[in-house]
């Protein structure tokens, strides 16, 4: 819960900001999320982010690229259906 908390809150900042901004403070939210969560609570993300994405019934490019960041900068895994 505090994870996905924490990705709504920042989803809210990132939609106002401009695309270096954005990369930015998306960075940053990362390696506080690296500080702040345990190993377990990081890899239970990557299903949350993945039905988070796929929600909408379209899978937009914008969210692969962040998604592909988000597995980088995390070490884990983001299972998206790009097919749906």
């Amino acid at each position: 819960d505090r994870a996905e908390n924490f990705l709504n809150e920042a989803y809210q900042v990132l939609s106002k900001q401009g695309s270096s901004e954005r990369s930015e403070y998306l960075l940053r939210l990362l390696d506080r999320i690296n500080v702040l969560l345990s190993p377990e609570q990081i890899n239970s993300m990557g299903p949350k982010i993945a039905e988070l994405i796929e929600a909408d019934g379209i899978v937009m490019t914008s969210e692969m690229e962040i998604a592909k960041l988000i597995e980088t900068r995390l070490k884990i895994n983001i299972s998206i259906d790009e097919d749906i």
